[in-house]
């Protein structure tokens, strides 16, 4: 095998021990004369018009990690990163590159690295440092698509280093994989922040007519949290779909809240303050 197509097989990036254990030196120094393969730094070449972060990560000389790691996992992100995040070890000197944040670690150890990105580190590294709103997202996330435990996450956060350690438990403690989307991780969030926790993310509410799954949902006080997006609806016949299961709700006795991306994002203090409302209301009510 070319040099060329392992590098092209391991996307786009590779260290020269995975490069020559398919070809040759020869082969490889040919390719790089040809300008088919550019080296980024000792021991790692990769295509010369390749974009990936990863790339970026290597010639700075660490590894991508925190949201560019979770992004390049495929994890929910609430923003995209405006930046790429790379750890490298204490000691090392970092080449400086234009829109690069550098990260420094202690260790890295080799369990904690997979293909030139953080593993379960990126989660808990992301909890140590981002929002907990943004974090939680991107740690529901991980649970949905089976990239860590919650065992694990529990474990790591506990055993990581102190600084940041009650942040990253408070993020493995709330995250949770039946999560829909880093929408609707935000809108949970902000409810913890609240001091309610009691909202589970798609709930399953059978109805007379039919079976509603819902954003978020207090069952015992049949309390139900939409977020509702523009595009999702897409269609008037969407649109008219949704009207139909929250008055279906509404006659069967829950209470919906329905909140637009611009709310929850911009206005968030409103969304609070319309849960606290009407959560003193229901309670009330009940206590009357």
């Amino acid at each position: 095998m070319t040099p060329v197509r392992v590098v092209e097989e391991l996307g786009g990036r590779a260290t020269r021990a995975q490069i020559l254990a398919a070809s040759t030196r020869h082969q490889l120094a040919a390719s790089l004369r040809s300008g088919r393969l550019v080296r980024l730094r000792r021991d790692v070449y990769a295509l010369p018009d390749h974009p990936d972060p990863l790339a970026t990560a290597a010639r700075v000389g660490g590894v991508l990690s925190h949201q560019s790691a979770a992004q390049a996992i495929g994890l929910s992100l609430v923003d995209a990163p405006s930046a790429t995040h790379v750890t490298i070890p204490h000691g090392h000197k970092p080449t400086p590159i234009q829109g690069v944040r550098v990260h420094r670690s202690r260790s890295l150890p080799p369990a904690e690295v997979v293909d030139g990105h953080t593993s379960l580190r990126t989660v808990l590294d992301c909890a140590a440092t981002m929002p907990f709103s943004h974090a939680l997202a991107i740690a529901d996330s991980a649970l949905a698509t089976a990239s860590v435990t919650k065992t694990e996450l529990r474990l790591g956060a506990a055993r990581g280093p102190g600084r940041g350690r009650a942040r990253r438990q408070r993020v493995a403690e709330a995250a949770d994989g039946r999560a829909d989307n880093a929408f609707e991780s935000v809108l949970r969030a902000l409810t913890l922040e609240a001091g309610y926790g009691t909202f589970e993310p798609q709930v399953r509410i059978p109805l007379t007519r039919r079976v509603c799954v819902v954003d978020l949902a207090d069952r015992r006080r049949r309390l139900v949290l939409e977020g509702d997006s523009y595009t999702h609806h897409g269609t008037r016949a969407a649109f008219s779909k949704d009207c139909d299961r929250y008055n279906e709700l509404v006659a069967e006795g829950w209470t919906v809240l329905r909140f637009t991306w611009e709310h929850v994002m911009r206005r968030s203090y409103r969304v609070t303050e319309v849960l606290t409302e009407t959560i003193s209301r229901i309670d009330g009510s009940r206590r009357s």
